[in-house]
C-alpha cells in the first residue's frame, strides 16, 4: 500500500515530466498575465498549431490549464496561479545554480 509521501513524490515525478518539454514551460510563462488564445500562443510560440495543440492538450490533461472557447476560438488559462509562481521560482533557482557554461548555453562533449 502506497503512502502519503510517496504518493506526493509520484505526483511531482509525473508534473515534472511534464515539466520536461521547454515548449510547455514557455505556454505557462505566456499565460502568466491571462488567458490566450491557442493561435496567438502558437505564434509566438514559432510552432505549428498542431504542435501548440498538442503541448496545450498534455497541459489541460495534467489539469494545469483550463480552456473556454469564444467563436471559433478557444482560449486557455493557468488553473493554479500559485503553481505556476512556484514553477518560475524554480526556474529562477535552477538558473542560479547553473554554471558558467549552462548560463551562456555552451553544451559540453556527450
Amino acid at each position: 500500500m502506497e503512502n502519503e509521501a510517496e504518493s506526493q513524490l509520484k505526483e511531482a515525478a509525473r508534473l515534472f515530466g511534464i515539466f520536461s518539454e521547454p515548449a510547455r514551460l514557455k505556454i505557462l510563462r505566456l499565460l502568466r498575465d491571462g488567458a490566450r488564445c491557442g493561435r496567438d500562443l502558437a505564434k509566438d510560440l514559432k510552432l505549428t498549431p498542431a504542435t501548440t495543440c498538442h503541448h496545450l492538450e498534455r497541459l489541460k490533461l495534467a489539469n494545469l490549464l483550463s480552456e473556454k472557447r469564444s467563436g471559433k476560438h478557444i482560449y486557455y488559462s493557468i488553473v493554479d496561479s500559485e503553481l505556476a509562481q512556484a514553477l518560475e521560482r524554480s526556474i529562477e533557482a535552477l538558473h542560479g545554480h547553473a554554471g558558467p557554461d549552462e548560463k551562456a548555453g555552451v553544451q559540453g562533449d556527450s
